[in-house]
């Protein structure tokens, strides 16, 4: 069965993170990961909305590949 992810699992599993945890992969320390997961959060909730870097006429075909395999 997969991971369910809910508010009880998230804290339980942040809560088990200290400064000194290492990254199973990549360089971000785990406070970083946890930054870096709350900004994409306001971003995708549109609590912190960022400008458009692609062209609107580009929109549907990047819409388009980042749909794909």
């Amino acid at each position: 069965m997969a991971y369910r992810w809910n508010l009880e699992n998230i804290l339980e599993t942040l809560e088990k993170l200290d400064e000194n945890t290492k990254p199973a992969w990549g360089q971000m320390s785990a406070q970083r990961m946890v930054e870096h997961l709350t900004d994409t959060l306001a971003i995708a909730t549109g609590r912190n909305p960022q400008p458009l870097l692609i062209p609107e006429d580009k929109i549907e075909k990047m819409q388009a590949f980042l749909a794909s395999d």
